[in-house]
């Protein structure tokens, strides 16, 4: 996938979910979401929130499309699930502490990116929020000068 727009296409379609429950699920306008799925980009916020709300997406995959969708969770499957698994269905345990050690790493790389999302979000909130203020400081600024204007002419 090379998008943001086609990983998030292609996740709902895999989740088997309809485009607006998939909108309702991450708490976002269905309008906004079909933008999205049109092409547009979506905020680090939308791409967070699909990450909070499906907490077993790789966060590599969604952002640059590196990687399988889904974090893969060896030898993590709960003991109910075990038994309905064939043998060969079943993940292999790691055998070796550098399986294990790559395990880690790719850990603290889904976790550092994670931070680094979750960094850009509160960025661009504070972005925003700066660019709110600027507005109204114009709005103020073009009220004086219109004011003056009224009273040199």
């Amino acid at each position: 996938m090379s998008n943001y727009s086609e990983r998030i296409e292609q996740l709902r379609e895999t989740l088997g979910v309809k485009g607006k429950e998939f909108a309702e699920q991450i708490g976002l306008p269905y309008r906004s979401y079909m933008n999205y799925k049109g092409g547009r980009t979506p905020p680090a916020e939308v791409l967070s929130k699909i990450l909070e709300v499906f907490d077993d997406v790789n966060p590599a995959w969604l952002m640059v499309g590196d990687g399988n969708m889904f974090l893969e969770h060896v030898g993590i499957i709960p003991d109910e699930d075990r038994e309905e698994l064939s043998e060969s269905e079943m993940p292999e345990q790691a055998d070796s502490d550098s399986e294990s050690a790559s395990h880690d790493d790719d850990e603290d790389v889904q976790t550092r990116m994670m931070r680094h999302v979750m960094d850009l979000h509160e960025e661009n909130r504070e972005l925003r929020d700066r660019i709110e203020q600027l507005e109204i400081q114009l709005q103020k600024s073009r009220s004086k000068v219109r004011k003056l204007n009224r009273e040199f002419y």
